[in-house]
């Protein structure tokens, strides 16, 4: 990802911030690098979108400087402001003034002091995902620049209550519960978040507040995980459309670099355009397959808003450019109000689960608890694990549903007991939701003899009942066994076959921890540095750190059976999180907050630093 989009994120990440909690006012942020007509794209012209946050702006919803927002020069953002923007970014001849001798912004200006107030990680190359049972929805890359955005708890100093500013407290301070300062004793921050933009369910270029903003039988005003992501398993293209339904919950230490935190999302599964397509796309590669960066204007391509402006937030290494101002069309959704995703742990340490369950039909009755079961190397008759020495006793599944006490909850799937507050994980043995059919796509029902997470093949020692290779066109993700597949259906001019893969009874995920120092975000062959010298492509970053998060959950069925056949839902997933995380220190790109808080007096009658307080 580029260093200085990097850069102008985290700035308007900060600003966003502070005018949210300081003010109360909806969740926003601009590109603070004074761009006249453009509070939220970054590029050679506004788009509608800008136009958009103008009018908002304009009627008092949202902050926004004036050298940004006021575009006709006379020091006061209005309606026609917004139409000014909306011209240019339709392509009429106007032009877009903002001289306002006087910058100032309904944000309150912050001092420019060392505490750490709210972080932003960005997803990087070579993040992995595995969706389902199958196999075939594994090793997808998660699309580049895809953020979530978190900020750091306020407690007050008498009685530990959550806090925004010390008015708050009955008495003393509302204090951050940590600091980033490497010398100090309390460096493991409370988090909570999302702190980006709210955006509507069913259309995620159309920004909001509340439920209210939202036009549309039963939409809702929620925040996203990211833009779109497109997926292709079996050759079946969809695209998914992923947001928070609680708000996420953690600790992170900025010395240890350690970090866990836990999240409720849903997400929307559509039906994807073609294979080459899955979501609507926002700008392609050039010939030589790259010319695309976060950030870049293009036009949409597919969807509701096509042919409609588009600024870059996501590049997918398969189907290029990716953003909110491109959702998909609501009627190709196949998951109703949303597929209930939790995320027990997003964690930078090692997470691992063990099936335990029962798979529903044909393999139900290989459980032990049918007291038919076998061990799988010589299918001889067995109760435990403990009865087969080289491979387990029965077939086990991954994925069950939340039980209360009034059969299984279809919503609410689960590991074990712990994902279910007090109810049962269990099977469905009368299969009325759908249960997990098999533990693994391998003909021997166990994987990982030679290599981890894949099937068996011919040819490999002690392979006794092979798996067939599965492949891909090298051009276009369509699925196929022979090269002559691809070039016939346009595909390419190879079928690149390899082992299946396959989640085994235990599934692990390790991440890494990262301390915030300085790092070559832009660089992956270089990590901590000194200084711009150090990295080959970018710059040094200060206040950074590259962590490595993995997370564990069950997927459960959409309402279309190919694409549940496709990818085997309902089933285990994992995911790899390969990150940048950039952190705001109180007070980061807010301009005069030095001449109003020159005095250095970081105390709460300061108004500057009650301010910062309530970043």
């Amino acid at each position: 990802m580029n260093t200085r989009l990097l850069q102008l994120v985290r700035t308007s990440a900060c600003v966003s911030l502070a005018a949210v909690i300081t003010l109360g006012t909806p969740q926003f942020s601009w590109t603070a690098q004074g761009d006249c007509g453009q509070p939220q794209s970054i590029g050679t012209g506004p788009t509608a979108t800008d136009a958009l946050v103008v009018l908002q702006a304009a009627v008092g919803l949202i902050p926004c400087p004036l050298d940004i927002c006021d575009v006709d020069g006379n020091c006061a953002t209005t309606a026609v402001d917004a139409l000014h923007v909306l011209k240019k970014a339709v392509g009429e001849d106007v032009e877009l003034l903002c001289n306002c001798p006087e910058i100032t912004t309904t944000t309150t200006t912050l001092p420019n002091i060392a505490e750490c107030s709210s972080a932003e990680l960005f997803a990087l190359a070579g993040s992995d995902l595995d969706l389902g049972w199958k196999g075939s929805g594994h090793n997808a890359e998660i699309i580049e620049g895809a953020s979530i955005t978190f900020g750091i708890l306020r407690r007050c100093s008498s009685n530990q209550s959550e806090c925004i500013i010390d008015s708050d407290c009955p008495s003393g301070t509302c204090d951050l519960t940590c600091s980033c300062d490497p010398t100090s004793n309390d460096t493991d921050c409370e988090i909570t978040g999302p702190t980006s933009p709210s955006a509507c369910v069913s259309d995620s270029s159309i920004l909001c507040t509340t439920n209210e903003d939202c036009i549309g039988n039963g939409d809702r005003c929620v925040k996203f995980f990211g833009p779109p992501l497109p997926l292709v398993a079996s050759g079946v293209p969809t695209c998914i459309s992923t947001w928070f339904q609680e708000p996420i919950s953690g600790t992170a230490d900025w010395t240890l670099g350690q970090a866990a935190a836990s999240a409720s999302l849903r997400a929307r599964v559509f039906l994807g355009i073609d294979i080459e397509t899955p979501c609507p796309r926002c700008g392609t590669f050039d010939e030589g397959g790259g010319g695309l960066a976060v950030g870049d204007l293009a036009l949409c391509e597919g969807g509701i808003n096509d042919g409609l402006t588009c600024t870059v937030n996501a590049v997918s290494p398969d189907f290029a450019g990716i953003s909110a101002d491109c959702p998909p069309d609501v009627s190709t959704n196949i998951a109703g109000q949303g597929l209930n995703v939790g995320w027990r742990e997003l964690t930078v340490g090692t997470t691992s689960t063990t099936a335990t369950l029962v798979c529903g039909a044909p393999f139900d009755n290989l459980h032990p608890s049918s007291g038919a079961a076998v061990c799988l190397n010589d299918f001889s008759p067995c109760s435990s694990n403990a009865d087969c020495p080289s491979a387990p006793c029965g077939v086990y599944c991954h994925c069950g549903f939340c039980d209360d006490g009034g059969g299984p909850d279809p919503d609410r799937s689960c590991f074990d007991d712990t994902d279910c507050n007090g109810g049962t994980c269990t099977s469905d043995p009368s299969d009325t939701h759908l249960s997990q059919g098999n533990s693994n796509p391998c003909e021997s029902l166990v994987c990982g003899e030679v290599s981890p997470e894949e099937c068996c093949v011919a040819g490999e020692p002690g392979c006794a009942s092979p798996t067939q290779l599965t492949g891909e066109c090298n051009s276009i993700p369509a699925a196929c066994l022979t090269d002559q597949e691809c070039a016939s259906g346009g595909n390419g001019d190879t079928c690149v076959l390899g082992p299946t893969p396959c989640f085994d009874n235990t599934i692990t995920r390790s991440g890494a921890a990262s301390p915030l120092g300085d790092y070559c975000l832009d660089d992956p062959n270089v990590g901590a540095c000194t200084s711009n010298a150090d990295c080959a492509v970018g710059a040094c970053v200060p206040d950074s750190a590259e962590p490595i998060f993995v997370s564990l959950f069950c997927l459960p069925a959409s309402a279309n059976a190919g694409v549940n056949a496709s990818a085997g839902t309902p089933g285990p997933s994992a995911i790899v999180l390969n990150a940048a995380a950039i952190a705001c220190r109180c007070g980061d790109g807010i301009v005069g907050c030095e001449e109003q808080c020159d005095d250095g007096n970081n105390t709460s009658s300061d108004g500057c630093d009650q301010a910062c307080r309530a970043e």
